[in-house]
Formats: structure tokens, sequence, C-alpha cells
């Protein structure tokens, strides 16, 4: 079910995000009909601080959507160091296969 938070992280509503985890006790890992966490989203739109803030609450990295990619195949893609930086450093493995092969 696509929520508030998808919605929040995916135009990166930082204090959105940040209300729905501390006051709404939204699960951080929620999923949408695509398998989509809050952090596939924050991570396809380039939202950094959104990202920290998610990992933060204790998203987990290594979740796979309905195609088996993870937040990292997705940075990938985009080529932004930046946020592979960040995503390695809070646990990402880089060992996990999505459904292109």
């Amino acid at each position: 079910m696509h929520t508030l938070l998808h919605d929040a992280a995916q135009q990166g509503n930082l204090e959105a995000v940040k209300r729905l985890l501390d006051k709404e006790k939204i699960s951080v890992d929620c999923q949408n009909n695509s398998g989509n966490t809050p952090l596939h989203l924050a991570v396809r739109n380039y939202h950094t601080d959104v990202i920290e803030v998610l990992l933060a609450h204790g998203a987990n990295v290594n979740l796979q959507d309905r195609h088996y990619n993870t937040a990292l195949h997705y940075t990938i893609r985009t080529r932004d160091l930046t946020i592979v930086t960040i995503l390695l450093n809070n646990g990402a493995n880089p060992n996990i296969q999505d459904n292109s092969l």
C-alpha cells in the first residue's frame, strides 16, 4: 500500500518524513504495491537528506522490490556516488542480485 511516507520521501519533504516516523509511527520499511519502500523512492529522486533520516530510523537498506531491486541498484543506475557511499556505509550489500540476469 502506498502511504503518506512514500509520498513524502518521493517528494523530498523532510519535515513530513520526520513527523510521520516520529509521531505517526509509520513503518520505515512499508512497501507499496510495487514493493518500493520510502528509501527506494528517496534514492530514485536524489533526496539525500531524506535518505539519511530513513536510514537513521532503521530503514532496511537491502530490502528488494518486486523486481528484486534494492536501493543500491537504483543508485548505481543514477551514478550518484554520494548516495552510493551513504548506502554502502549503512550496510548495503553490493552482491544482492536483481532479476536482470
